[in-house]
């Protein structure tokens, strides 16, 4: 498997840990869709202001990418489970301040801002439980 198709492939089985998580991502679906509702509503819905929305969705991609470079394989995988794990929990924490950031940014949206940085913190658990599954080469 290319690394480019792993990267999807560890993306998608995050999106299923939403799915198995159905009801809190349906919640998180119907407040992100109030928040884009309301945002058109006060005429705030700018480029700027979405872009600023979905800044947090680095966090998860760079913990897929972290995934990717440091696959476990074979008789690595006893070496993988010291710093390339709690970088992925460092990576995990860093959703907080970049959402702040994101939030303190889009200052004309902040409602959506905030729906969009919960939703992806949403996200970024389940990529980061792919992810170390994928580091540490220990599979559910």
């Amino acid at each position: 498997m290319s690394e480019l198709s792993y990267f999807f492939w560890m993306a998608e089985q995050a999106v299923n840990g939403l799915l198995y998580a159905w009801p809190i991502t349906g919640i998180l679906l119907g407040v992100v869709a109030a928040a884009l509702g309301v945002a058109v509503h006060k005429d705030r819905l700018t480029v700027n202001n979405v872009a600023w929305s979905v800044f947090p969705i680095i966090v998860p991609l760079a913990l897929l990418a972290w995934g990717v470079v440091f696959k476990a394989t074979g008789l690595d995988a006893n070496l993988r489970t010291t710093w390339q794990t709690h970088a992925v929990y460092v990576l995990l924490c860093s959703q907080i301040p970049v959402a702040a950031f994101a939030v303190w940014r889009a200052r004309h949206a902040r409602l959506l801002a905030v729906a969009a940085a919960v939703f992806i913190s949403h996200y970024s658990f389940w990529a980061a439980f792919v992810v170390g599954m994928s580091v540490t080469d220990d599979w559910i």
